[in-house]
């Protein structure tokens, strides 16, 4: 009887093929936009202004996608679990706040995205050391994300975009 309650509250193989393919395509989307938003010497400041509030629409996808294993994991987080599980949600949180706190900072140093709506900041310097500082440490927190996920990315890539 667990087999068959455990089977219900799992979504069909295809559907989770699916998810798995549309996950990979969202997060490869928001791979390359941190990458182009994290090198604004080579894309100038307007694109990574621009880009780094944009980022927030890939990120709110990947969330959605991931939010049911958010929610339950949230629900067992005080219980006992692998201890990989818990170090992975701590630092999705961790990552999450760093990825908000480089956001609003980048805002508060805006040069040009803030100015097309009318709205002018004085830049001050502490606003740019945060900026930094987020920036870098969620740089950083991204690698050891992807390096926590890595055996599903290369599955899944070779699923989707390397079978013939």
């Amino acid at each position: 009887m667990a087999a068959q309650i455990t089977a219900k509250r799992q979504p069909p193989a295809k559907k989770r093929r699916n998810v798995n393919k549309i996950r990979l395509m969202v997060d490869l989307g928001f791979l390359v936009a941190v990458v182009i938003v994290i090198l604004p010497q080579l894309t100038g400041i307007t694109i990574h202004e621009w880009g780094g509030v944009l980022i927030v629409v890939p990120l709110l996808v990947h969330l959605v996608l991931d939010w049911r294993w958010i929610v339950a994991t949230t629900g067992r987080i005080f219980k006992a679990q692998a201890n990989e599980t818990r170090f992975n949600y701590i630092l999705n949180w961790v990552q999450f706040i760093v990825f908000l706190l480089a956001l609003v900072s980048g805002l508060m140093i805006s040069e040009t995205l803030l100015p097309v709506f009318g709205i002018h900041i004085q830049v001050d310097r502490y606003w740019i050391t945060i900026h930094e500082i987020s920036a870098g440490v969620f740089t950083v927190l991204l690698g050891v994300h992807i390096a926590m996920h890595w055996r599903w990315i290369v599955s899944v890539t070779r699923r989707y975009l390397l079978a013939r």
